[in-house]
């Protein structure tokens, strides 16, 4: 009966100490919203006007919805980007450019309040 409720025990403690170190190793997903500032493909970076500030994203592993790639964003552009932070840096996992339907709504939305 010890030697079950030792081993156990010992189960249950390992189990946590496992998932504490993989909720440390996992970075939170956060999303922003706002309007193309610059785009810099030398340096593979993108600032967004959002309504927290300009925010500078890395781009060096981003997939793409209504791009094909970096290249074709342009100043003025209304995007959704999806983001981790990693060492101080904000990097963009998924950038989508919205399109004219999407940007309607967000206006009548702003009318309205």
């Amino acid at each position: 009966m010890k030697k079950t409720l030792i081993v156990f025990l010992v189960v249950i403690i390992g189990m946590v100490f496992v998932t504490a170190s993989f909720a440390k190793g996992t970075a939170k997903t956060k999303t922003v919203s706002g309007e193309v500032v610059s785009v810099d493909p030398a340096s593979n970076t993108a600032v967004v006007k959002a309504d927290q500030g300009d925010m500078t994203f890395a781009m060096a592993s981003t997939k793409w919805k209504n791009y094909k790639s970096m290249e074709e964003m342009k100043p003025g552009d209304k995007v959704k980007i999806t983001y981790t932070e990693k060492d101080g840096k904000m990097m963009a996992t998924w950038v989508e450019k919205k399109s004219l339907t999407e940007r309607m709504k967000e206006k009548v939305k702003g009318d309205e309040k």
